[in-house]
């Protein structure tokens, strides 16, 4: 799981599912980033 930082973490506490939407977001951007990153 990527780096979340406290703050956010505990944030997102009060409604599991955004942090889960935020998890899958976050792997979804950086896999985004990873392909860009192969195209240079």
């Amino acid at each position: 799981m990527p780096f979340i930082p406290d703050n956010l973490v505990y944030f997102c506490q009060k409604d599991k599912t955004d942090l889960w939407l935020m998890h899958f977001f976050v792997s979804h951007l950086h896999a985004i980033m990873s392909e860009n990153f192969k195209d240079i």
